[in-house]
């Protein structure tokens, strides 16, 4: 199953999540990424700090976007998003499958 998970910048939640994630059920592959990032732009030193001190490996060093990731977004079984309003970019970049903010599970 490929999944990924989205928030604005791929900078923090989308990152680390992706990497707990992937330790977590290796079974599947995990993707993070950003509906307003800044491609290239480094994942945050404090999120890093805080991944090292729960023994997290964060596999990406730094941002990526949507439209960088738009095949990956279009072949996922699953998006996450951080927020109900990202919801709408990552539809229009052709996801065909599971689209759920992290609410959806409230």
């Amino acid at each position: 199953m490929l999944i990924g998970v989205a928030c604005t910048m791929n900078q923090a939640r989308s990152p680390f999540a992706q990497a707990a994630l992937q330790q977590n059920f290796a079974e599947h592959k995990f993707f993070s990424t950003g509906v307003e990032a800044i491609f290239g732009t480094p994942i945050m030193e404090s999120v890093q700090a805080v991944a090292k001190e729960w023994g997290i490996k964060i596999p990406k060093k730094s941002s990526t976007t949507i439209f960088n990731d738009e095949r990956l977004i279009r072949d996922a079984d699953l998006v996450l998003v951080a927020e109900d309003s990202q919801k709408e970019a990552i539809s229009l970049l052709g996801c065909k499958k599971s689209l759920k903010s992290y609410r959806d599970w409230e």
